[in-house]
Protein backbone atom coordinates (compact mmCIF):
# COMPACT_ATOMS: atom_id res chain seq x y z
CA UNK A 1 0.00 0.00 0.00
CA UNK A 2 1.57 3.28 -1.13
CA UNK A 3 1.58 6.82 0.50
CA UNK A 4 -0.92 8.39 -1.31
CA UNK A 5 -3.87 5.75 -0.70
CA UNK A 6 -3.31 6.06 2.96
CA UNK A 7 -3.92 9.86 2.38
CA UNK A 8 -7.46 11.59 1.44
CA UNK A 9 -8.17 11.11 -2.10
CA UNK A 10 -8.99 14.54 -4.25
CA UNK A 11 -12.18 14.05 -5.47
CA UNK A 12 -12.42 17.55 -7.41
CA UNK A 13 -9.61 16.96 -10.02
CA UNK A 14 -9.25 17.34 -13.81
CA UNK A 15 -8.93 14.03 -15.03
CA UNK A 16 -8.69 12.42 -18.79
CA UNK A 17 -11.34 9.48 -18.82
CA UNK A 18 -8.92 6.59 -17.82
CA UNK A 19 -8.00 8.66 -14.74
CA UNK A 20 -11.53 8.56 -13.78
CA UNK A 21 -12.17 4.97 -14.53
CA UNK A 22 -8.54 3.98 -12.13
CA UNK A 23 -9.78 6.82 -9.92
CA UNK A 24 -13.67 5.55 -9.25
CA UNK A 25 -11.85 2.40 -8.53
CA UNK A 26 -9.69 3.33 -6.35
CA UNK A 27 -11.91 5.48 -4.43
CA UNK A 28 -14.44 2.43 -3.83
CA UNK A 29 -11.65 -0.26 -3.06
CA UNK A 30 -10.75 2.08 -0.19
CA UNK A 31 -14.06 3.06 0.85
CA UNK A 32 -15.87 0.05 -0.02
CA UNK A 33 -16.28 -1.29 3.49
CA UNK A 34 -17.48 2.23 4.83
CA UNK A 35 -19.70 2.07 2.16
CA UNK A 36 -21.44 -1.14 2.38
CA UNK A 37 -21.72 -0.83 6.03
CA UNK A 38 -23.77 2.42 4.89
CA UNK A 39 -25.68 1.35 2.68
CA UNK A 40 -26.53 -1.90 4.44
CA UNK A 41 -28.05 -0.38 7.46
CA UNK A 42 -30.09 2.38 6.08
CA UNK A 43 -31.27 0.88 2.35
CA UNK A 44 -31.11 -3.23 2.90
CA UNK A 45 -34.61 -3.13 4.72
CA UNK A 46 -36.46 -0.93 2.36
CA UNK A 47 -34.86 -2.41 -0.61
CA UNK A 48 -35.66 -6.25 0.53
CA UNK A 49 -39.63 -5.04 1.22
CA UNK A 50 -39.35 -3.27 -2.51
CA UNK A 51 -38.09 -6.11 -3.93
CA UNK A 52 -40.62 -8.93 -2.35
CA UNK A 53 -43.70 -6.30 -3.66
CA UNK A 54 -42.36 -5.95 -6.89
CA UNK A 55 -41.90 -9.75 -7.48
CA UNK A 56 -45.19 -10.19 -6.23
CA UNK A 57 -46.98 -8.18 -8.49
CA UNK A 58 -44.65 -8.91 -11.39
CA UNK A 59 -45.17 -13.10 -10.94
CA UNK A 60 -49.26 -12.42 -10.28
CA UNK A 61 -50.82 -9.25 -11.87
CA UNK A 62 -48.61 -8.92 -15.19
CA UNK A 63 -49.54 -12.29 -15.88
CA UNK A 64 -53.37 -11.53 -14.97
CA UNK A 65 -53.28 -8.76 -16.87
CA UNK A 66 -51.27 -10.00 -20.33
CA UNK A 67 -53.99 -12.84 -19.90
CA UNK A 68 -56.63 -10.36 -19.70
CA UNK A 69 -55.68 -8.63 -22.71
CA UNK A 70 -54.87 -11.32 -24.32
CA UNK A 71 -58.67 -12.86 -23.71
CA UNK A 72 -60.94 -9.68 -23.67
CA UNK A 73 -58.68 -6.37 -24.22
CA UNK A 74 -56.65 -4.06 -22.82
CA UNK A 75 -60.30 -2.16 -21.12
CA UNK A 76 -60.06 -5.59 -18.51
CA UNK A 77 -56.32 -5.44 -17.75
CA UNK A 78 -56.34 -1.68 -16.93
CA UNK A 79 -57.23 -2.30 -12.50
CA UNK A 80 -54.51 -4.66 -12.70
CA UNK A 81 -51.55 -2.47 -14.73
CA UNK A 82 -52.95 0.60 -12.91
CA UNK A 83 -50.36 -0.62 -10.19
CA UNK A 84 -47.58 -0.32 -12.49
CA UNK A 85 -46.77 3.32 -12.31
CA UNK A 86 -46.24 3.57 -8.79
CA UNK A 87 -43.91 0.60 -8.90
CA UNK A 88 -41.92 2.42 -11.27
CA UNK A 89 -42.16 5.65 -8.70
CA UNK A 90 -40.80 2.96 -6.16
CA UNK A 91 -37.88 1.85 -7.81
CA UNK A 92 -37.09 4.97 -8.78
CA UNK A 93 -37.07 6.32 -4.80
CA UNK A 94 -35.30 3.25 -4.17
CA UNK A 95 -32.35 4.33 -6.72
CA UNK A 96 -32.59 8.21 -5.63
CA UNK A 97 -31.96 6.66 -2.06
CA UNK A 98 -29.21 4.80 -2.56
CA UNK A 99 -27.26 7.01 -5.13
CA UNK A 100 -28.42 10.15 -2.95
CA UNK A 101 -26.86 8.14 -0.04
CA UNK A 102 -23.84 7.26 -1.62
CA UNK A 103 -22.73 10.98 -3.12
CA UNK A 104 -23.37 12.27 0.51
CA UNK A 105 -20.65 9.92 1.70
CA UNK A 106 -18.77 10.98 -0.90
CA UNK A 107 -19.64 14.78 -0.45
CA UNK A 108 -18.88 14.36 3.50
CA UNK A 109 -15.65 12.68 2.79
CA UNK A 110 -14.75 15.45 0.17
CA UNK A 111 -15.48 18.01 3.04
CA UNK A 112 -14.22 16.69 6.20
CA UNK A 113 -11.49 13.70 4.35
CA UNK A 114 -10.88 10.33 5.45
CA UNK A 115 -12.20 8.28 8.38
CA UNK A 116 -13.07 12.47 10.34
CA UNK A 117 -17.01 11.21 9.85
CA UNK A 118 -19.49 8.69 10.72
CA UNK A 119 -22.42 6.63 9.24
CA UNK A 120 -24.57 8.59 11.25
CA UNK A 121 -23.43 11.76 9.97
CA UNK A 122 -23.69 10.86 6.38
CA UNK A 123 -27.31 10.30 7.25
CA UNK A 124 -28.22 13.07 9.06
CA UNK A 125 -26.69 15.07 5.92
CA UNK A 126 -28.80 13.18 3.70
CA UNK A 127 -32.16 13.48 5.71
CA UNK A 128 -31.22 17.14 6.16
CA UNK A 129 -31.57 16.99 1.75
CA UNK A 130 -34.29 14.56 1.77
CA UNK A 131 -37.17 16.71 1.43
CA UNK A 132 -34.99 18.69 -1.93
CA UNK A 133 -34.41 14.75 -3.61
CA UNK A 134 -38.11 13.83 -3.12
CA UNK A 135 -38.54 16.84 -5.31
CA UNK A 136 -36.41 16.48 -7.36
CA UNK A 137 -37.33 12.37 -7.44
CA UNK A 138 -40.98 13.84 -8.49
CA UNK A 139 -39.51 16.23 -11.17
CA UNK A 140 -37.66 14.08 -12.75
CA UNK A 141 -40.42 11.43 -12.55
CA UNK A 142 -42.77 13.29 -14.09
CA UNK A 143 -40.47 14.58 -17.30
CA UNK A 144 -39.32 11.39 -17.89
CA UNK A 145 -42.68 9.30 -17.75
CA UNK A 146 -44.11 12.15 -19.89
CA UNK A 147 -40.99 11.24 -22.17
CA UNK A 148 -41.59 7.87 -21.98
CA UNK A 149 -45.20 8.97 -23.26
CA UNK A 150 -42.96 10.99 -26.26
CA UNK A 151 -41.81 7.57 -27.41
CA UNK A 152 -38.03 5.78 -26.17
CA UNK A 153 -35.91 8.15 -27.79
CA UNK A 154 -36.86 11.35 -25.97
CA UNK A 155 -36.86 9.25 -22.35
CA UNK A 156 -33.30 8.70 -23.04
CA UNK A 157 -32.37 12.29 -23.96
CA UNK A 158 -34.31 13.26 -20.58
CA UNK A 159 -32.47 10.48 -18.58
CA UNK A 160 -28.93 12.02 -20.32
CA UNK A 161 -30.13 15.23 -19.74
CA UNK A 162 -31.21 15.12 -15.82
CA UNK A 163 -29.07 12.43 -14.70
CA UNK A 164 -26.34 14.98 -13.06
CA UNK A 165 -29.15 16.98 -11.59
CA UNK A 166 -28.93 14.72 -8.29
CA UNK A 167 -25.01 15.04 -7.20
CA UNK A 168 -25.52 18.76 -8.08
CA UNK A 169 -28.01 18.74 -5.31
CA UNK A 170 -25.58 17.13 -3.46
CA UNK A 171 -21.89 18.33 -3.93
CA UNK A 172 -23.43 21.89 -4.67
CA UNK A 173 -25.86 22.19 -1.93
CA UNK A 174 -28.53 23.61 -4.40
CA UNK A 175 -32.19 23.35 -4.55
CA UNK A 176 -34.67 22.13 -7.67
CA UNK A 177 -34.94 25.87 -8.44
Amino acid sequence: VNMQSEKNMLLEKERDFSDVINSTFEFVRHEFLPLLKLLAIYTSAPTAIFAIIQSYYMKDSLNNAIQKIADQGIDYALPLLSWLPWLILASMNQYFFIWGLTLEYMNLYKEKGKDNFTIGEVWSAFLHKLPRIIGLNIVVAVIFLMALLLLIIPAIWFSIVTILMMPILIFENASIK
